[in-house]
């Protein structure tokens, strides 16, 4: 994508123009958009495209998109009977929600298309930035990306020019491919670090439908050039600082390390300095009950129970339909309809006799994968007061989180906003790398952090996971969601969004990093409706460096 926000929006016309130009070699299009009016604007430019589409989410079955024997009916009649899926006649395939589609799913429908008459895959990725990806396969096989971030809609159409792309088709195939094509856009390939052998192929073949689409009998520098904006900058694995200084001199090295460490670190130093991890103590089984008393959460530090037709604990079968993601219980089915037979059997017929108010499906008891949401006050207040314990309480609770099996991740608000550092993730290694180096310093941001708290925690809920927000920070907040540095406007929008984590019913504790506990702190737990957990004054040793 270009950085001009209007070339955005038209390089979205050209990728749904080109798609339909030659769909068979160009795959389709991965389209990041959370819902809103960007959103709508994109399905609206690829619903132009000319042919017939299918939607697919989490919940549909795979026996309606695939067809095969339907069991009910055949059961009922006594001979197969089978079905045509959706996907048989569908030109293009909607994937909504394709970041929480089952793997197993995505594998058969990417497999179909593998097999089919090139059938166009529209991945709609609907997670934000922290969610997990859609998956590698489909990825992998869909050309273009568009991100919704980088559109400005005003005065761009979302239409398609029918005609224009009806003569490209029909000229399509008396564009050559020459081989000094094929090694130019090798070589481009090479030097962005697109490690993908298909998304060259895909490349080459975009290059030709855009000279086709321009109206030219032979691909030029402007195609090239389409072609390795639209199908390698998202995939490039060599930054543009890299590519900057492929040719520059390499700078000279200055050691400046013992004019740095033979000066006392002064207060201002805290703007960018790293704190190690210090060791510290928290209250025995901190994890284990943590704000247990939403209506989303049961156990001992563990996901809430719910009910599963995939796996967990058997649970007594319920009467239902096949042909979703049900499966039979073959047995219980039987002593449903057993009770039945002398009624339902005519005479000389010893065939059994099933309906559909017979079926029972298998149920179980499951738990949901629980996630941790770390919030790091980083500040300098912070900083300056009790951050080190700070971070060697969270390495704490990182291992009793491992010990759970629950998924962690770890925010940092500072100065003027607020990132996630560690997206969700069961890994203890790279949870506590990540921790070991942070950044402090600046103002206290309270509000931009517990709005991304509330992002993760309703993704996590999106993925079927039991979100539960750690908050650790003294409770100073003093830069505003507007920039500013308002005290007063920044402990209101703290408040407004501590009000909406709090409605969301989402289990929350602060941890009060300060060196005595304040009525900053308690006012933001009463909104948040969560317990204040004073850490310990302790005396904490910085972590020693490894020997040599």
């Amino acid at each position: 994508m270009t950085t001009d926000d209007h070339s955005a929006a038209q390089d979205a016309v050209l990728v749904a123009s080109l798609l339909a130009i030659d769909p068979a070699h160009l795959g389709g299009v991965w389209i990041k958009a959370r819902h809103g009016a960007r959103r709508d604007w994109l399905q609206s430019v690829f619903s132009h495209l000319p042919m017939s589409s299918v939607r697919v989410t989490s919940g549909t079955s795979q026996q309606a998109l695939f067809g095969g024997v339907d069991l009910t009916d055949s059961l009922t009649h006594g001979r197969i009977v089978e079905r045509k899926g959706l996907l048989a006649d569908a030109g293009a395939i909607w994937l909504n929600g394709a970041e929480r589609l089952d793997r197993d799913l995505v594998a058969r429908i990417v497999l179909h298309c593998e097999a089919g008459p090139g059938q166009l895959l529209l991945v709609a990725d609907e997670g934000t930035e922290d969610d997990p990806l859609p998956a590698e396969m489909l990825r992998e096989r869909v050309a273009f990306f568009l991100f919704e971030d980088a559109l400005n809609i005003n005065g761009v159409a979302p239409v398609l020019d029918a005609e224009r792309i009806g003569r490209a088709q029909f000229s399509l195939h008396e564009i050559g491919t020459e081989a000094s094509l094929i090694e130019a856009i090798v070589a481009l390939a090479d030097r962005l670090g697109v490690m993908s052998f298909r998304a060259t192929q895909m490349a080459v073949y975009c290059a030709r439908a855009h000279a086709a689409f321009r109206g030219v009998g032979a691909v030029g520098p402007e195609d090239i050039e389409a072609a390795v904006r639209l199908v390698f900058a998202h995939r490039m694995t060599i930054s543009a600082e890299e590519l900057a200084q492929e040719n520059a001199q390499p700078a000279v090295e200055r050691d400046v390390s013992e004019d740095q460490s033979s000066r006392p670190l002064e207060e201002s130093d805290l703007q960018e300095v790293n704190l190690d991890a210090a060791a510290t103590q928290l209250p025995d089984g901190l994890l284990a009950g943590l704000a247990l008393r939403s209506k989303f959460a049961s156990g001992k530090g563990q996901g809430a129970s719910k009910t599963s037709l995939e796996r967990g604990r058997p649970l007594p079968s319920r009467s239902g339909h096949l042909g979703g993601r049900g499966r039979l219980d073959l047995l219980a089915t039987l002593q449903a309809a057993a009770p039945w037979q002398k009624l339902r059997q005519s005479p000389g017929n010893g065939a059994l006799a099933l309906r559909q108010e017979d079926f029972r499906i298998r149920r179980f008891k499951d738990r949901s994968e629980r996630l941790l949401i770390f919030l790091v006050d980083a500040s300098g207040s912070a900083a300056m007061a009790r951050l080190a314990e700070a971070k060697g309480a969270v390495e704490l609770m990182l291992a009793q989180a491992y010990e759970h099996r629950d998924s962690v991740c770890l925010g940092l608000f500072r100065d003027t906003s607020a990132e996630i550092v560690l997206p969700p993730t069961r890994s203890l290694t790279r949870a506590k790398k990540c921790l070991s180096s942070l950044p402090a310093g600046g103002a206290t941001p309270l509000a931009h952090g517990l709005r991304i708290g509330l992002e993760l925690a309703d993704a996590a809920r999106r993925q079927g996971q039991m979100p539960t927000i750690i908050l650790m920070t003294d409770g100073r907040a003093n830069r505003a969601l507007d920039g500013t540095t308002n005290r007063a406007q920044a402990m209101s929008d703290a408040t407004v969004l501590a009000a909406q984590i709090r409605r969301s019913a989402v289990p929350t504790v602060v941890l009060d990093t300060g060196r005595r506990t304040t009525s900053h702190v308690r006012d933001l737990a009463a909104a948040l409706d969560a317990d204040v957990v004073a850490l310990p004054s302790l005396r904490s040793q910085l972590a020693r460096p490894e020997p040599v």
